[in-house]
């Protein structure tokens, strides 16, 4: 009886040290842009390399999309651009952020980020670092701290530079806030708190 304790508390407590280690859910990886594909049940081949090695092919619906970005609308699907060569895009195909390449003609309407942050109302993610929410005079990490941002708070982007948004809040104030960070995820929700509204174009 007193060897079932011992092994039950055990089994507990390796439970609880590998719930403890596991990491938090990573936020959004951003890439270079997204992939808007029309039609749910559109198909997409996804190769090891551009037009070599045939990985999965999978309908467009099945696209896990980037959490905490708006919708485009009825029947339209989204994948994260990790990179592009001619005629050809990387994209993230599952959960799991497996990645692969997918014709670029047959696949869908490749929008980059410097178009796609200045599309509509911006806000912070929450439970970020409190330096994300520093807005800056300057697009740098140590440039000065004007204001701090809250999650809740909407902004509009004037210019993307790198990894740097210039935005102007509500109030007027205008500065530079970081839109995603080294490991390139993102920083920012678009289309405002809580929002899956589409965007206009």
């Amino acid at each position: 009886m007193l060897l079932r304790i011992s092994i039950t508390c055990l089994l507990l407590l390796l439970s609880l040290q590998a719930s403890a280690a596991s990491p938090p859910k990573a936020r959004t990886l951003s890439g270079i842009g997204l992939l808007l594909i029309k039609g749910g049940g559109k198909e997409l081949t996804i190769y090891r390399e551009p037009g070599v090695g045939r990985v999965v092919k999978l309908p467009a619906a099945q696209l896990p999309g980037p959490a905490l970005l708006p919708t485009w609308g009825e029947g339209v699907s989204m994948a994260v651009v990790l990179s592009a060569r001619p005629g050809w895009l990387r994209i993230v195909y599952d959960v799991a952020e497996s990645d692969g390449w997918v014709e670029r003609r047959s696949s869908g309407e490749f929008l980059p980020w410097e178009d796609l942050l200045q599309r509509g109302e911006l806000s912070m993610l929450y439970g970020l670092r409190g330096d994300y929410y520093q807005l800056r005079r300057e697009a740098k990490v140590d440039g000065e701290s004007l204001v701090r941002v809250g999650p809740e708070e909407l902004f509009s982007s004037l210019a993307v530079q790198g990894d740097w948004l210039l935005v102007k809040e509500s109030d007027g104030e205008e500065g530079w806030l970081r839109w995603r960070d080294d490991n390139s995820r993102l920083l920012v929700r678009i289309g405002g708190v809580g929002s899956r509204r589409p965007v206009g174009r």
